[in-house]
């Protein structure tokens, strides 16, 4: 029992060293994440914006977090519906990314 146990022990290191060696990280851009396709770049620095008021303020209900927050959700909503019509106008002509996003 105690050789199984050991074996079982060996064989999980093993299996950690081979995936450490062989199997790649994923590597991020120079920024970091990148930005989804729908969200344009001011909605994405109003949340880059809110999230370091957060981190500065650590809470939800400081004033200037909220309006931050109330901004960016304005910029996230224009985006999105921004990219929804833009769907919708090219949709004879690029019907994959239309049913892609459907």
């Amino acid at each position: 029992m105690v050789q199984l146990m050991m074996h079982g022990a060996f064989l999980k290191v093993f299996c950690y060293n081979l995936r450490d060696r062989f199997v790649p990280l994923r590597i991020l851009g120079k920024y970091g994440r990148e930005k989804p396709v729908w969200m344009s770049y001011k909605a994405w620095k109003c949340v880059k914006k809110k999230n370091k008021v957060y981190a500065k303020y650590k809470d939800s209900k400081h004033p200037a977090y909220v309006c931050i927050a109330k901004e960016t959700e304005r910029e996230l909503q224009k985006a999105k519906v921004r990219s929804e019509q833009k769907l919708a106008e090219n949709i004879r002509g690029n019907t994959k990314s239309f049913f892609a996003c459907v």
